[in-house]
C-alpha cells in the first residue's frame, strides 16, 4: 500500500521521534486465553508471516494461536495455526 505517511502499511503508524505506534488497540486489562488467535495482515489483506522462536527453533505463520504450554501447564504459549 502506498498510502501517504505517516502510514507504513504495516499495521503501524510512524512517529516524529523515530518510534512506531500501532493503528490498532485492545481494551485495557483484556487478557488472553488458550483459544486466542492473532492473525498478522498487511495493509491489503494478505497474510503477513512473522517468526516466533518455539522449543529454540523458529517458527514463521500469519496465524497464532494460545494453548497451555505442556512443559509448564501454568504457562501459555503462541503456536502457530
Amino acid at each position: 500500500m502506498n498510502d501517504p505517511y505517516p502510514r507504513t502499511g504495516s499495521g503501524f503508524t510512524a512517529d516524529r521521534n523515530g518510534k512506531l505506534v500501532p493503528e490498532w488497540t485492545v481494551a485495557p486489562n483484556t487478557q488472553l486465553g488458550p483459544g486466542s488467535t492473532m492473525r498478522f495482515r498487511n495493509a491489503d489483506g494478505t497474510p503477513m508471516p512473522k517468526t516466533k522462536v518455539i522449543n529454540g527453533e523458529p517458527v514463521t505463520a500469519s496465524e497464532w494461536t494460545l494453548i497451555p504450554n505442556p512443559v509448564n501447564p501454568d504457562q501459555l504459549m503462541w503456536v502457530p495455526l
